[in-house]
C-alpha cells in the first residue's frame, strides 16, 4: 500500500477517534456542570468549561480530517465517493463537506462546538450563575449530534467496495452560491441554540429572568443575520441555477428555513421590550423555544424524505431519530417553562394600546401567523393523507394568497411602529407623526393609478412600501434636525453622529429599509413576462423593449477527464444578440451543462440585469440545424431584492457594533420641529412627482399580449440529450407547437394555457408547476392543456379533469369547495384567534393598570414602578420561593437602573421628535429621576450612570 494510501487510512482513523472523544467530552462536561450546580463549587464549572473547549478542538480535528479526505479524493470512504470525483474542481471538493448528509451534520456539530466555546470564554458577571445550565444544554445538543455521526450518518465509514472514481457532487450544487448558502443557513440554525440555552437556563436556575435577553442580544442578532443571508443566497442560487425564472418556489425546505426566520424576527422585537421594560417574559421564552425547535424541524424535513425537495438528501432512519429528538426537546421546553410559571410574569404592564409595546405585539401576531400558515401549508399534504387518505396539493398559489395580505399589513406596521412612543401615545401626536408617511403612500398609489398601473397588488404593495420608507426617512431626518438644533453641527455631521450614538435604533431602521427595498423587488413579480421562441440562425424575436437575434449553437468539453477518460462535462451554449431599440447591449450565452454520469443536464441562465428589470434567458433545446428554443423571461425590479440583501447586512452589522459611552451634551429647553416638517413636505412633493413616473415606467399598466417576431417562429419541446461525439442534440417529436405572432387569438390562448398550467403540478419534480418545469411530463401536460382549451373546454373543466386523473394533489392549491375549505380557513381562524387573544391581553392589561391606580395614559404619565410586583399568594409559595419571586419581579437592581436610564433616553428622544408633549416630558422625567434615586438609595448601587445623563444619546 502506498504512503498516500496509509495517510488516508490514518486520517480517517483520527477522524473517527476525534468524534468518539467528542462524545466522551460532552458527557463529561455535562457531569462537571451538574456537579457545579449541585455543590456550588466553581472548580466543577471550570472543568465543564474545559470540556467545552475540548469538544471544540476535537470536532475541529474531525472536520479537518474529512476535508483532507475530500481534497485528496480518497474514494475508499463512502462519503468521499458519494460527493466528489477526480474531475471536480478543488473549491467544490471543499464544498462537498456540506454537500451530503454526514458532512453537513459534522459541520453543524463543529459550528455548535465553536459557538459553545465562545460562550464560555466570554463570561459576563451578570450571567455567571446561568453558565453551568447553559453549558449543559449546549453539550446535550452536541452529544446528540455526535451520536448521530457515530451511528446514523458516520462520515468516515469505508465504502462497501473500492472505487476508481467518485460520483461527484450533485450538479445543482456546483454553483458559487452553494459556497455560502448552506454555511450561513447552518450558522443561523446553530446560532439560535445560544439564546435558547440561556432562556432554558433562566427557567431551570430560577433566576436571570431578564438577564438572559441582554446577554444573548448579539448572539440573536448574529444568528438572525446568518439565517437571513442563508435564505437570500439560496434565493439567488435558485434564480441563477434552476432556470425557471424565479427565486422562491415555496419549496418545503425553503419554508423550513423561513419559519424560524419569521419566529426569530418576532423574538428580536419583543426581546427589546423585555430588555427595556421587563415585560413579555413568558412570551419571549416560548418564542425563542419555538424558533430553535423550528431549526431542528428544518433539519428533519431535509433529511427525512417525508417531503420531496430539490434541497433534500434523505438517508436511512435519520429522519425518525431527528423527529424523536424534536419531540423530546419540545416536551423539555414545555416542562422548563412550566417549572416556575410565576417567574415568567413581570411587574410592568402595557399602559396603552397606542404604544410601541402594543405595536410590537401586533407585529409578533403577524409574524407568528405567517409562520403558522407556512407550517400548515408545508405539512398539509402529509396531514391530509394521514387523516383522510387524500393527499392535498399545496404550492405557491396557496402560500401567496394566504400570506400576501398579512405581509402587506406587516410592511404597513413597519412604517408605523417607529413613529409610536414607548408607554403611551395620543391620537393627535400619532396623527401628526403619520401625516407625511401617509401622504407619501397615498401619493405613490394615486400616481401609479394615474400613470396606468392598475394591478391592485402592485399599487397596494408599492404604496405601502412608500409609506414605510417615508416613515423611516422621517425618523432619520427628525433625529438629525433635533441633534443639529442642540449642537449646531452641519447636517452630515449631525446625521452621522446621530446614527453612531444610537446604533441599535438606526441600524434597525436600515434593516427595515432593506426589507422595504425587497418588497419593491417582490412586487415587480406581478408584471413578469415570459415567452418561448424557436429561432434559426439570423432570425429574431422581441419581448418588451428587447430584440433578440439568434446566432447559433455550439458545444465544448471542459472540466478535465473522468477515470474512464471521458470529458467531465460537456457544455452546450447558444449565442443571442440583445438590443433595446437602436442600442446594442451585447451577447447572452445561455448554457446546458451535461455532467458525466448524470443524464439530466443543469441549466445556466444568461441574465442581463439592471435596476429596472432582468432579461433572463434559458436555452431550452436545439437540433442539428442550429435551430434553438429559448425560454425568455422579463422580470422587473429583481435587482432591488439583492440590493436590500446587502443593506440588510450593513444595517445588522451596524446595530451589532459596540457603542462607546459619550458625555452628556448641553440641552436647550425645547425645540420647534414644525418649520422642519414644512421643509420636509415641500421637498417631498417634488420628489414624488419624479418618483411616480419612474415607478410607472418600471411597471407598465398592461403586459403586451402578443410579441412580434420575424418569420414563423414556433416553440418546440426538444431533447436535451447530447449526441455522443457530436456538438448537437437529438430531436424528439414535438409535443406542441405555438405560433408566435400578432394574432390576438393565439396570444389569448397562450395566456390561458399559462394561467391553467401554473395551477397544475409537475408530476416529476412535484414542487414546480407544469408551466415552470422543463421536464418531459410537464411539457406533455402543457400540450394537453393547450389542446383541451383549444377544443373549447373551460379552465375550471380542465383543472377538474386533472383532479379526477391524479387526485387533489396535482393542483398547486387546494380546491375551494366542500371539505377542502378547511385548508384555507385554518390559517384565517388561527389569525382570528390570535387577534382575539392579543386584544384581550392588551385591553386587560390596560384595564388592570388603570384599576391598580396607574396614572391615566391620557395624562402623559403611566410610568411603571420598579418597586411594584404582582400580588403573591402565600398559601402556594414557601418563604424562599416568595423571596425569589419578589427579587425576580423587581429584577436585578443594576438592570433596573439601566432600564430607568434607557427610559430617560427614550423620553428625551421622543420629546425632541415630537412624539410626546413638553409637559408630559417634564412630568415623566421628574418621576423617573425620583424613582431612580429611590432605587439607588435602597440598593446602594455604586458606579451607576449619572441620572442627569437623561437623553444625551437620544439626539
Amino acid at each position: 500500500m502506498s504512503g498516500a494510501g496509509n495517510v488516508g487510512l490514518l486520517v480517517g482513523a483520527i477522524g473517527r477517534l476525534a468524534l468518539a472523544a467528542a462524545a466522551v467530552s460532552a458527557v463529561a462536561g455535562i457531569v462537571f456542570y451538574m456537579m457545579g450546580v449541585r455543590r456550588v463549587e466553581r472548580r466543577w464549572t471550570l472543568a465543564g468549561h474545559h470540556a467545552v473547549r475540548a469538544l471544540a478542538g476535537l470536532t475541529t480535528i474531525a472536520v479537518a480530517a474529512l476535508v483532507y479526505l475530500l481534497m485528496s479524493g480518497d474514494f475508499r470512504y463512502a462519503y468521499v465517493a458519494a460527493t466528489t470525483s477526480r474531475s471536480l474542481e478543488p473549491v467544490y471538493k471543499f464544498a462537498a463537506l456540506w454537500g451530503g448528509n454526514a458532512g453537513s451534520l459534522l459541520l453543524w456539530l463543529w459550528l455548535l462546538a465553536v459557538a459553545a466555546a465562545a460562550v464560555v470564554r466570554r463570561r459576563r458577571p451578570e450571567s455567571e450563575r446561568l453558565l453551568p445550565w447553559v453549558g449543559s444544554l449546549l453539550l446535550g445538543v452536541a452529544l446528540f449530534f455526535t451520536l448521530l455521526l457515530q451511528f446514523a450518518a458516520p462520515p468516515f465509514q469505508p465504502a462497501p467496495e473500492p472505487m476508481a472514481d467518485g460520483l461527484g457532487l450533485n450538479p445543482l450544487l456546483r454553483h458559487p452560491g452553494m459556497l455560502l448558502h448552506p454555511v450561513f443557513l447552518y450558522a443561523g440554525y446553530v446560532g439560535f441554540t445560544i439564546p435558547y440555552a440561556y432562556a432554558m437556563a433562566a427557567r431551570l436556575s430560577g433566576g436571570g429572568s431578564d438577564t438572559w435577553v441582554t446577554v444573548t442580544r448579539r448572539w440573536t442578532l448574529l444568528a438572525w443575520l446568518f439565517l437571513s443571508l442563508g435564505i437570500l443566497y439560496g434565493a439567488r442560487w435558485a434564480y441563477e441555477e434552476l432556470g425557471w425564472g424565479g427565486y422562491w418556489a415555496w419549496d418545503p425546505v425553503e419554508n423550513a428555513a423561513l419559519m424560524p426566520w419569521l419566529l426569530g424576527t418576532a423574538f428580536l422585537h419583543t426581546a427589546l421590550v423585555q430588555e427595556r421594560k421587563g415585560m413579555l417574559r413568558g412570551w419571549n421564552t416560548g418564542l425563542i423555544s419555538a424558533t430553535w425547535l423550528m431549526t431542528l424541524f428544518g433539519t428533519f424535513l431535509t433529511r427525512s424524505g417525508v417531503l420531496v425537495s430539490v434541497h433534500a438528501f434523505a438517508e436511512g432512519p435519520l429522519g425518525v431519530v431527528l423527529l424523536a429528538f424534536i419531540g423530546v426537546m419540545t416536551l423539555f421546553s414545555i416542562w422548563a417553562a412550566a417549572l416556575r410559571p410565576r417567574l415568567l410574569s413581570g411587574p410592568h404592564r402595557i399602559g396603552s394600546l397606542l404604544s410601541k409595546e402594543a405595536s410590537f405585539l401586533l407585529n409578533n401576531l403577524l409574524l407568528t401567523g405567517i409562520a403558522f400558515a407556512v407550517l400548515w401549508g408545508t405539512m398539509l399534504p402529509i396531514t391530509s393523507e394521514l387523516f383522510t387518505g387524500i393527499r392535498v396539493g399545496v404550492g405557491a398559489p396557496f402560500f401567496t394568497r394566504v400570506n400576501l395580505p398579512l405581509g402587506i399589513v406587516l410592511v404597513l406596521l413597519m412604517g408605523i411602529c417607529p413613529l409610536l412612543p414607548w408607554r403611551q401615545g395620543t391620537w393627535g401626536a400619532v396623527g401628526r407623526q403619520m401625516a407625511v408617511p401617509l401622504l407619501t403612500g397615498l401619493l405613490t398609489a394615486g400616481g401609479l393609478l394615474i400613470n396606468g398601473v392598475t394591478n391592485s397588488a402592485a399599487v397596494v404593495g408599492l404604496g405601502t412600501a412608500a409609506l414605510a420608507a417615508a416613515g423611516l426617512a422621517q425618523e432619520f431626518a427628525r433625529g438629525a434636525a433635533a441633534r443639529r438644533s442642540m449642537t449646531g453641527e452641519p447636517w452630515p455631521v449631525a446625521m452621522a453622529r446621530l446614527c453612531t450614538r444610537n446604533r441599535r435604533r438606526y441600524g434597525g431602521y436600515l434593516v427595515h429599509l432593506a426589507v422595504v427595498l425587497m418588497v419593491v423587488g417582490f412586487t415587480g413579480a406581478v408584471y413578469n413576462q415570459e415567452r418561448t421562441f424557436t429561432l434559426k440562425p439570423g432570425r429574431h424575436a422581441a419581448i418588451g423593449d428587447y430584440t433578440l437575434v439568434h446566432r447559433g449553437v455550439w458545444a465544448a468539453r471542459a472540466g478535465g477527464r473522468t477515470a474512464d477518460g471521458t470529458a467531465a462535462r460537456t457544455v452546450v451554449y447558444a449565442g443571442l444578440n440583445v438590443a433595446r431599440g437602436d442600442r446594442e447591449l451585447g451577447v447572452l450565452w445561455p448554457e446546458k451543462v451535461f455532467y458525466a454520469g448524470n443524464p439530466q443536464p443543469t441549466t445556466e441562465a444568461a441574465i442581463l440585469g439592471s435596476l429596472r428589470e432582468d432579461l433572463y434567458v434559458v436555452l431550452g433545446g436545439w437540433d442539428e440545424g442550429q435551430e434553438a428554443t429559448y425560454q425568455v423571461y422579463l422580470n422587473p425590479l429583481v435587482a432591488w431584492i439583492w440590493i436590500g440583501q446587502y443593506l440588510l447586512l450593513a444595517g445588522t452589522l451596524f446595530a451589532m457594533w459596540p457603542q462607546r459611552a459619550v458625555p452628556a451634551a448641553v440641552r436647550p429647553a425645547g425645540m420647534q420641529v414644525a418649520p422642519f416638517l414644512k421643509f420636509l413636505l415641500l421637498l417631498l412633493l417634488p420628489l414624488m412627482l419624479l418618483v411616480v413616473p419612474v415607478l410607472s415606467s418600471l411597471l407598465p399598466g398592461a403586459v403586451p399580449k402578443a410579441i412580434a417576431a420575424a418569420g414563423t417562429a414556433t416553440a418546440r419541446t426538444i431533447s436535451d440529450t447530447v449526441a455522443t461525439g457530436t456538438a448537437t442534440a437529438r430531436t424528439i417529436p414535438e409535443t406542441f407547437s405555438v405560433e408566435i405572432g400578432t394574432d390576438p387569438a393565439v396570444a389569448q390562448l397562450d395566456e390561458r394555457v399559462r394561467e391553467v398550467a401554473r395551477q397544475v403540478r409537475c408530476p416529476l419534480c412535484k414542487n414546480l408547476s407544469a408551466w415552470d418545469s422543463d421536464t418531459i411530463p410537464a411539457r406533455e401536460i402543457v400540450a394537453d392543456i393547450r389542446a383541451r382549451l383549444a377544443a373549447g373546454q373551460s379552465e375550471a373543466a380542465v383543472l377538474r379533469a386533472y383532479e379526477e386523473m391524479y387526485g387533489p394533489w396535482i393542483l398547486m392549491a387546494p380546491p375551494r369547495r366542500g371539505a377542502f375549505w378547511i385548508a384555507w380557513l385554518v390559517p384565517l381562524a388561527a389569525m382570528a384567534a390570535g387577534a382575539g387573544v392579543l386584544t384581550r391581553l392588551l385591553c386587560g392589561r390596560a384595564r388592570g393598570a388603570a384599576a391598580s391606580g396607574a396614572p391615566d395614559p391620557s395624562s402623559g404619565s403611566g410610568i411603571p414602578d420598579p418597586q411594584e410586583a404582582e400580588p403573591i399568594d402565600p398559601v402556594h409559595l414557601d418563604p424562599a420561593l416568595e423571596t425569589e419571586r419578589i427579587n425576580s419581579a423587581l429584577s436585578d437592581p443594576a438592570l433596573e437602573a439601566e432600564r430607568i436610564d434607557a427610559a430617560l433616553t427614550d423620553l428625551e428622544y421622543e420629546w425632541r421628535m415630537g412624539k410626546i408633549s413638553a409637559p408630559a416630558y417634564r412630568r415623566d422625567r421628574e418621576e423617573w429621576l425620583r424613582r431612580r434615586a429611590d432605587l439607588l438609595e435602597r440598593k446602594d448601587i455604586s458606579g451607576a450612570t449619572d441620572p442627569e445623563r437623561g437623553g444625551a444619546d437620544g439626539a
